[in-house]
């Protein structure tokens, strides 16, 4: 697939989500399967314990944002993890309220025995790469990772499945008028667990109930109302209002997009006692950012002329 593929693509195929999906997700059911099937743990609880293997006591809020999962996610998994006496709960000699989690010697025990096995997984998906091609892969998915850059999901024709968690995660969706949407689970007798986080995200419980369990086909005005995309445009005009829209980000103050992004990610993982801090941090930070710094200079010399 040509290079420009990935730059403007043209179906589904050519989308860089959609293909880190499809590597994900037929390495990652080997992962499973190595988990669940030799040391008893789901991947997602891996994850979690590959974090806390590090030997740094982490809260629970901490802990999400470094493995990149909801509070409720991390939760269950430490938890489950904590059932297992792999991990334990410790309070905070300074502040009891606060709780830290560790790994049990049981818990590194079991990854110092994982590692390995899935380190040899990943070098069998990288041995198609050159080392030279590998560094570069490795290099472009650094600056893919810390661009902290916001989507844009162009929703045309029939949306459904995967198609709607990757509206549901993009950060701006614009509909074509002859879009339809629909989540079909719940009418052939399954439980829509992939898409149900990103829809409860995006559209609030009770809306999210609404469109899984009735598992109606619904149309981009519907979308629009609902809060799944912020416009709705003519067929012909979706590749015109995504780059119209693209271009206004681009446009805006050098760095400002990306750390508001950044920081509305800190705040949702989160616990509600500690938004306030994260809050406050940001806006510190927001301050001592060169854009602030030149905006505030230029102020002075205004105020200082008048």
């Amino acid at each position: 697939m040509p290079a420009s593929d990935l730059t403007q693509p043209k179906a589904l195929d050519g989308m860089l989500l959609y293909r880190l999906w499809q590597i994900q997700s037929r390495a990652g059911r080997v992962v499973s399967r190595l988990c669940e099937g030799e040391f008893g743990i789901s991947r997602r609880e891996w994850r979690v314990l590959a974090h806390l293997a590090q030997g740094q006591a982490l809260q629970s809020s901490a802990l999400a944002e470094r493995a990149e999962l909801d509070r409720a996610q991390t939760s269950r998994a430490v938890g489950t993890l904590a059932g297992k006496k792999l991990l334990v709960r410790t309070p905070r000699p300074d502040n009891r309220r606060e709780v830290l989690l560790q790994l049990t010697d049981e818990g590194q025990a079991l990854y110092a025995a994982l590692l390995p096995r899935v380190a040899q997984l990943n070098r069998e998906l990288m041995s198609v790469l050159s080392p030279g091609q590998a560094q570069e892969f490795d290099a472009a998915l650094t600056r893919l990772r810390d661009a902290a850059l916001p989507t844009i999901a162009l929703a045309n024709g029939p949306v459904a499945g995967f198609g709607m968690s990757l509206v549901a995660n993009c950060d701006f969706a614009i509909a074509a008028a002859d879009a339809t949407f629909h989540l079909p689970e719940a009418a052939i007798g399954l439980v829509p667990a992939v898409v149900a986080q990103d829809m409860l995200r995006v559209l609030g419980p009770r809306a999210a109930f609404d469109w899984l369990a009735l598992a109606d086909r619904r149309d981009a005005d519907a979308a629009y109302r609902a809060g799944l995309v912020r416009a709705v445009v003519p067929a012909p005009e979706l590749p015109e209002a995504g780059r119209a829209l693209a271009a206004r980000l681009a446009g805006m103050p050098e760095g400002a997009v990306a750390e508001t992004k950044t920081l509305l990610r800190r705040l949702d993982r989160a616990p509600p006692d500690e938004r306030q801090a994260l809050t406050v941090d940001g806006a510190v930070a927001a301050l001592r950012s060169p854009a602030a710094q030149a905006l505030i200079a230029r102020m002075r010399t205004e105020n200082k002329s008048k």
